[in-house]
């Protein structure tokens, strides 16, 4: 697979290797459950998988997707949106995916929106060593907004406790998907 042509994948790629059998992870943006079967494969029977989704919708499809791709692992789905992760999950966490924009088949005008509470949670919730992955999704008008304030809010971080990168296409257009990751240190 070409994983250059899903940035999701692409992504998803990098951060399996921030992730061992029986560790907990975090999908903050649950949608149709393909982030979290993912990682549910990567943290195995003994792992946990947490999934947050505003939309029941998203849920649905997810759960459903889910129990149809035999997913191993212990997953929780929690209808809030993942600013409240932190509410839910009391354990050290190896890795957070955050796939930003809209629900795939969905209702487009819901859109995850610029806040980077969720972030700042994200961030203090991971381990040492682990990471969060933000896929941003340019191409809409809620979503070059979000990517603008993400990529400040990545590049305010303090360099002596996270790494931030940022990767691009930089053969394509300015509105093609992106992908920020943030590792911590100690």
């Amino acid at each position: 697979m070409n994983l250059l042509r899903n940035t999701a994948k692409f992504a998803m790629s990098i951060t399996a290797d921030y992730i061992n059998k029986g560790d907990t992870v975090v999908d903050a943006t649950v949608g149709n459950g393909n982030d979290a079967l993912a990682l549910s494969r990567l943290v195995g029977e003994t792992g946990k998988v947490y999934g947050f989704d505003i939309q029941p919708l998203a849920l649905m499809r997810a759960s459903e997707f889910l129990m149809q791709n035999e997913a191993p692992s212990e997953i929780e789905l929690v209808y809030n949106g993942h600013e409240e992760m932190d509410r839910h999950i009391s354990e050290e966490v190896s890795a957070i995916v955050f796939n930003l924009g809209y629900l795939p088949s969905g209702e487009k005008q819901i859109t995850t929106t610029a806040d980077i509470t969720a972030l700042n949670k994200a961030i203090d919730m991971i381990k040492a060593d682990g990471i969060v992955t933000v896929v941003m999704y340019p191409g809409h008008p809620a979503g070059k907004i979000e990517k603008d304030k993400v990529l400040e809010w990545g590049n305010s971080l303090d360099k002596g406790i996270y790494h931030c990168a940022y990767i691009s296409m930089i053969n394509q257009p300015e509105n093609a998907p992106c992908i920020m990751l943030v590792t911590k240190k100690k």
